[in-house]
């Protein structure tokens, strides 16, 4: 139900850029600083979306997903989900530029829930995202020894690929999430390393973001064009493109295919965790909107094609070597980026100048999508933290550090045990699923229902420009029915295929699940 009018004029003049009413005086405004060029801008949001999901989980939903006809779903899901969502995240940053914490604050003192359970679900993603940076970061050092150590697995069980190095040797993995003895020093080390390197990143917020990025994003795209110009000279790569390829229009009738296209495009853009609200903010108001909702998401796409491309050239060539059917290989997650990949590299010359440029691509990916969330969680805390008398000053520099090493310190305990590859599964599974599609339902119902998109039209309507129907429609009627629908979809597979788990460790893992919409309610109620 939308507000009465005299209320929704109060919401509307509370959302002001310049002129802010909330119900009690702020303290300290924070800003983040400015992107000094558009480029920078195009390239954190390229970074932020690009990343470990493009090289191994598109590869995976499209090898799972009947192959070329996946696009279909995919890019219907595109236009009438991603491009009108986008665009609201990225209007909403551009034209009111405030903190993020005071985002839906600002339309009503209660929704600040809404953004403590981003702060939630940014946290979990962060931990995640550091865990597997890590795990690249071991692999890279590793990748220096010759031969290469994960070369001696290969052949064993009559396959090219065995997971023994990276579970046995490198993460030394215990029996269970409850078999907990001691910490892996290598996987520690590169934790540390990982930290270090996020915190220099961010430490003078979006200013050193903008810079870090001319780095951070090309370099990927260099090595994965040396990687695919390298498996297109490999016998057998036709053979990978046309398996990837080949439709199967048999699974276009299923609702599993309708459900993961849908997965797919919402969480490898980061949509629902105002990472494109924060540095849309920092955008020059005058840049236009409809080229980044559009943009960011079509490269991105480009990205997972590619790397589509690039590894199953690669895994053409090891069928034809090693006569082993594609469809036989693991497809799976980590497996595929820990197992598979580094099987395939052994079997190339010079096996160790490429396993150091793919870990090196892996490292700069991970990084640049690691970097928002951090920031995200920092800018958060430190906007809540200077509304209070006693911290009211604090340097968010300050912040940002206390908070990188507090996450360090759990990810050291927790994802570098001898435990912690079922940690991460545990994180993979809870973190960031229903939580995050529900956090989205109710993002899109306050912007597109309770503020309404009357407002945000007259802003764009003084820049000249105007907002597409579909993009009203799907805002208001077509996003919210099909988030229910792949919340639903959730429930019910989360209850009849739970995750083996230990009971206490699915109460942690259900309580993950649940915290980010405790935070909405507690905030309905009690503010």
């Amino acid at each position: 139900m939308e507000p009465e009018e005299s209320e929704k004029s109060e919401v509307m003049d509370s959302f002001q850029v310049e002129d802010i009413n909330i119900s009690r005086p702020l303290m300290h405004e924070h800003h983040t600083g400015q992107f000094a060029h558009s480029i920078q801008f195009w390239l954190s949001c390229l970074g932020s979306a690009v990343g470990y999901g493009n090289i191994w989980r598109f590869p995976s939903v499209l090898f799972n997903n009947g192959g070329g006809v996946f696009f279909i779903p995919y890019f219907i899901c595109i236009f009438i989900i991603v491009f009108p969502l986008y665009y609201l995240e990225c209007s909403y940053g551009q034209l009111f530029k405030k903190a993020l914490h005071r985002y839906y604050d600002s339309i009503n003192p209660k929704f600040l829930g809404v953004s403590a359970a981003v702060a939630c679900v940014t946290l979990f993603l962060a931990m995640f995202y550091t865990t597997l940076l890590s795990w690249c970061i071991s692999f890279l050092i590793q990748s220096f020894q010759d031969p290469l150590p994960w070369d001696t697995h290969s052949q064993e069980n009559g396959v090219f690929w065995n997971s023994g190095y990276f579970k046995e040797d490198l993460l030394q993995a215990s029996g269970g999430i409850g078999e907990y003895t001691h910490i892996v020093i290598l996987v520690a080390v590169s934790f540390v390393i990982a930290g270090v390197a996020n915190y220099i990143v961010i430490f003078n917020s979006l200013e050193s973001v903008g810079y870090a990025v001319y780095v951070l994003i090309p370099l990927p795209y260099f090595l994965l064009s040396i990687l695919f110009l390298k498996g297109i000279t490999l016998e057998g790569f036709y053979t990978g493109w046309e398996f990837l390829f080949k439709p199967d229009w048999s699974k276009l009738w299923t609702f599993k295919i309708w459900k993961d296209a849908g997965a797919q495009v919402i969480f490898s853009l980061t949509i629902g965790v105002n990472v494109m609200m924060l540095f849309a903010s920092n955008r020059d108001k005058n840049e236009k909107l409809l080229k980044a909702a559009i943009g960011v998401p079509i490269l991105n796409f480009g990205t997972s094609i590619f790397a589509s491309m690039t590894l199953f050239a690669f895994l053409g060539y090891a069928s034809v070597k090693t006569e082993i059917p594609i469809e036989e290989m693991p497809m799976e997650g980590s497996e595929l980026a820990f197992v598979v990949y580094p099987a395939l590299i052994t079997t190339l010359p010079f096996s160790q100048f490429w396993a150091i440029i793919f870990f090196i691509m892996l490292i700069c990916l991970g990084l640049s999508s690691l970097c928002p969330y951090y920031e995200v969680c920092c800018c958060f805390l430190h906007g809540m933290l200077s509304r209070t008398k006693r911290f009211h000053k604090i340097d968010k520099k300050i912040v940002s550090l206390c908070f990188c090493f507090i996450v360090l310190v759990i990810d050291i305990i927790l994802m570098a045990s001898d435990a912690g590859f079922y940690w991460l599964t545990l994180f993979d599974h809870f973190s960031a699923g229903l939580n995050l599609l529900v956090l989205i339902l109710i993002q899109t119902i306050i912007l597109g229902w309770y503020l309404g998109l009357d407002y945000l039209e007259e802003k764009v309507h003084e820049k000249g420009e105007t907002i597409p129907k579909i993009y009203k429609i799907s805002i208001k009627y077509i996003s919210p029915v099909f988030l229910c629908f792949l919340i639903l979809f959730g429930i019910v597979d989360e209850i009849k295929n739970p995750l083996d788990m230990p009971p206490w460790a699915q109460f942690i893992g259900g309580s993950m699940l649940c915290f980010p919409i405790l935070c909405i309610i507690a905030s309905l109620v009690f503010r």
